[in-house]
């Protein structure tokens, strides 16, 4: 049975994620997932320790956590959905072969609310390299009216942690100036 927590205090589930982490860095080797939390890794545990993602939303399968990912906080005005999204490999294909939607069905609508209730300005979903191969995917979704519709691509890329991105925002505040958005 698959199901969902949104954790406001991701740290009352550390030793949940940490288990997920585990298995993701095993079956992926990707840093995201290293169970390192030193200062010099970009992992989510890192992140979780120094607070700069404090909420995070885990889809279930029985009691296991089988896909996560969290709100980063930039700023005070700056938050970036989907930070750190990883479902595990076994679990990426539904039953019938079609590509589960994790973040689309379990976390994008909790995340964008947390976003709001916390005020920021604005909310971001991001795209690398890496993972670009995603934005056709969050388009689709746009098109078809399912979800994303409040969010615009950002005519230019952003340097986010030293590395180049594709940037979707939705303006939390209709006054919020994002062309000029700086980002460390």
């Amino acid at each position: 049975m698959i199901s969902r927590i949104i954790a406001t205090n991701p740290y009352d589930y550390i030793q949940e994620i940490k288990d997920f982490c585990k298995i993701a860095y095993e079956e992926s080797n990707d840093e995201n997932m290293s169970l390192d939390d030193g200062n010099n890794t970009p992992s989510l545990l890192k992140h979780l320790r120094l607070k700069t993602i404090p909420m995070v939303t885990m889809v279930l399968y029985d009691k296991n956590i089988i896909s996560l990912s969290g709100v980063q906080k930039y700023n005070e005005d700056v938050c970036i959905l989907g930070k750190r999204f990883y479902t595990l490999k076994e679990y990426r294909k539904s039953p019938m072969g079609k590509p589960n939607n994790f973040f689309q069905d379990y976390m994008y609508k909790p995340q964008l609310t947390w976003a709001v209730d916390n005020n920021f300005k604005v909310a971001l979903i991001t795209f690398n390299e890496h993972n670009k191969k995603l934005i056709p995917v969050l388009e689709r979704e746009q098109k078809k009216g399912r979800s994303f519709q409040s969010f615009k691509k950002l005519n230019k890329k952003l340097i986010i942690n030293k590395t180049e991105q594709y940037v979707f925002y939705n303006k939390l505040d209709i006054n919020y100036d994002v062309e000029n958005i700086t980002i460390r």
